[in-house]
Parts: C-alpha cells; sequence; structure tokens
C-alpha cells in the first residue's frame, strides 16, 4: 500500500509499535516513527480492559496520549489516515479533517 501511495504522489508516514523499522524495507518511501508509548497493564478480559491497556485508564494518561497523536497528526496534515487497531488516534483524528480508514 505505501509502495502504490507514493507512487502516487503521496506521503507516507508510519507510527509503529516496532519504531523506525518501515524505513528499513522501503527506504526514501516510508517515514516512520513509533507511536505514543502504552503501558502494559493487566490481562485483558474484554475490549475496556484493551483500552486501559492502550492508555485510555486514567483518564490524564488518555489525555496525555491523545496529545501527543494530536502532535503527530499536526506535524504531517494528513488527507487520509489508514489505522490498524489504533483507538487514540482515532480518537485524535477527530479534531483533524482527515478521513479515516480503519483495518481491524
Amino acid at each position: 500500500m505505501a509502495v502504490r501511495l507514493a507512487a502516487a504522489g503521496h506521503r507516507v508516514h508510519a507510527c509503529l509499535k516496532e519504531g523506525r523499522g518501515a524505513e528499513r524495507f522501503l527506504p526514501g518511501i516510508v517515514r516512520s516513527s513509533p507511536p505514543p508509548a502504552a503501558e502494559s497493564a493487566a490481562p485483558t478480559a474484554g475490549f475496556a480492559d484493551l483500552l486501559a491497556e492502550v492508555g485510555w485508564d486514567p483518564p490524564a494518561r488518555l489525555a496525555e496520549r491523545a496529545d501527543r497523536w494530536r502532535e503527530i497528526l499536526a506535524a504531517d496534515a494528513p488527507d487520509v489516515l489508514v489505522l490498524d487497531h489504533a483507538p487514540t488516534a482515532l480518537l485524535a483524528a477527530q479534531a483533524t479533517d482527515a478521513r479515516v480508514a480503519l483495518l481491524g
């Protein structure tokens, strides 16, 4: 997907848990950075636990992570976001004009 987007003239920025790994595989095509860090919590029993694990609890942590995502989005001003289970990025995207495609 990144190769086709770049070939069509788009800038591609990937926020990956693995950090800057995409730049190794697609040099000159993808700029990558790690997403705002999340602390691991207890094993998940449901979706609420999963959200807590990725930084939605306590509320101050959620605000902090959403602010970091807003900074990332403001720096790139994307037209489209392709998100794969990134609930905090999706929340932050609501403050932008970017269209969002969800994968998972």
